[in-house]
């Protein structure tokens, strides 16, 4: 028992089989410093990639990176040649729709200059949704009612609807049930309509609600975009809540709920 107690000890004592304290002290130190080198080249990186797109961004080309690429934007010219379906040759043909298309390129040509990464990804969503749904039209109303979509300031809030009843004819309007029970003064007289409720009709289907306005047909693209700005700046994880097409009334309550959290305050927010 005693040789093989000296037998474990001075196996441990050995310091070639990394099990001595100064084979477990420099494995640790050579473990230390390759985790310190790849630290130091990982912040490396990273202070590369921002420099690299604070590059691209004053260079005005940030959006090279995502896709679709620039020549995959909608273009002021429409190319009308080549293999096109129906949607398309309708715009060659109709200079009603070549001028909304025009339009809706010089609006989101406009947005792209000033989107930050995660609005110029929404841009890119809404152009590919965007085309999916001009391509599929057949007709002139089709194509107009897509491009109308997207545009800004082109949403009309809903006009009010009600279900006609069905109504009865008779021959005299004294015939009808009920005329007799009506009051002589005609104040106390009320359409039909008004009586109902202000939100359903009588087959229980609501009414569709008005599209709010959005921001930049409230006050142009430049504030808009400056409040959108400053949206994203103090809410970056609700960037599709600073969107410009969102009224201005909740962008502003994003600004205020984001100043209001946030610890490191941006100049805007000196009131909270």
């Amino acid at each position: 028992m005693v040789m093989i107690g000296m037998g474990f000890s001075l196996a441990s004592c050995d310091p070639w089989n990394n099990r001595s304290g100064y084979g477990r002290t420099d494995a640790q130190r050579e473990y230390d410093r390759r985790a310190y080198d790849e630290r130091i080249a990982r912040e490396q990186d990273k202070r590369d990639r921002k420099a690299a797109a604070q590059d691209r961004r004053d260079n005005g080309d940030i959006y090279a990176i995502f896709d679709p690429p620039p020549a995959a934007w909608l273009s002021l010219d429409f190319a009308c040649s080549g293999a096109l379906r129906r949607a398309q040759w309708l715009i060659c043909e109709h200079d009603d729709l070549g001028l909304l298309h025009r339009r809706l390129a010089l609006q989101w040509e406009a947005a792209r200059r000033t989107a930050s990464p995660e609005r110029l990804s929404v841009l890119t969503a809404q152009q590919h949704a965007f085309l999916s749904e001009r391509n599929a039209c057949e007709d002139i109303a089709c194509v107009s009612a897509a491009y109308r979509r997207y545009l800004t300031g082109e949403a009309r809030p809903y006009a009010p609807w009600y279900k006609a009843a069905p109504r009865r004819y008779f021959a005299s309007y004294r015939d009808e049930p009920g005329y007799h029970r009506r009051p002589a003064d005609r104040r106390y007289w009320h359409d039909r309509a008004k009586d109902r409720d202000d939100l359903h009709d009588r087959d229980g289907h609501s009414r569709p609600p008005p599209e709010p306005r959005s921001c930049m047909a409230e006050i142009g693209f430049a504030g808009a975009n400056q409040l959108a700005s400053k949206c994203d700046a103090v809410t970056p994880t609700l960037s599709s809540q600073c969107t410009v097409h969102n009224s201005c009334g909740g962008i502003r309550t994003q600004i205020d709920r984001g100043c209001r959290l946030t610890s490191d305050k941006p100049g805007f927010c000196r009131h909270f």
